[in-house]
């Protein structure tokens, strides 16, 4: 009896250690892919001219011209972070948690948004990158 309870917390304890090596490399592929795409910055982005929205047609090039000053660097690249709320509940009952995330978008490279939010035994995270969803719950385990 005493040798199947060590047997069964040895293996819960291999199996809380492949969950937790899967999470580790799973957190090392989303900053490979954050690092890839920030490389597609270009670190002198080409600058905004006329010239380049000279042949769209009329309403398009008027939109450019105005909402592009002349001389703007284009960036093709943007880092963002965010925090606030996420909701995993209902329009009643919302279940707010506190959340912060991180996206880089690398149009048309692809992108990842990286999330985490909650605490304690309420706590997900989780990343959307090209065409992959992860996300996990406290225990690292993919929900």
């Amino acid at each position: 009896m005493k040798a199947t309870i060590v047997v069964i917390v040895c293996i819960a304890a291999l199996v809380l250690a492949a969950l937790f090596v899967w999470r580790l490399l799973d957190h090392r592929a989303d900053r490979a892919e954050f690092e890839r795409l920030l490389a597609f910055q270009p670190i002198v982005p080409p600058i905004f001219t006329k010239g380049l929205v000279a042949d769209l047609p009329d309403p398009a090039r008027r939109y450019f011209e105005f909402v592009i000053h002349e001389g703007t660097p284009l960036y093709t690249v943007a880092r963002i972070e965010m925090e606030g709320t996420f909701g995993l509940g209902n329009q009643d009952e919302p279940n707010y948690m506190t959340m912060s995330a991180e996206q880089i978008l690398a149009a048309p490279e692809g992108f990842i948004w990286k999330m985490s939010a909650g605490t304690g035994l309420k706590a997900i995270s989780g990343s959307d990158s090209v065409s992959v969803v992860r996300v996990f719950g406290t225990n690292g385990g993919l929900n």
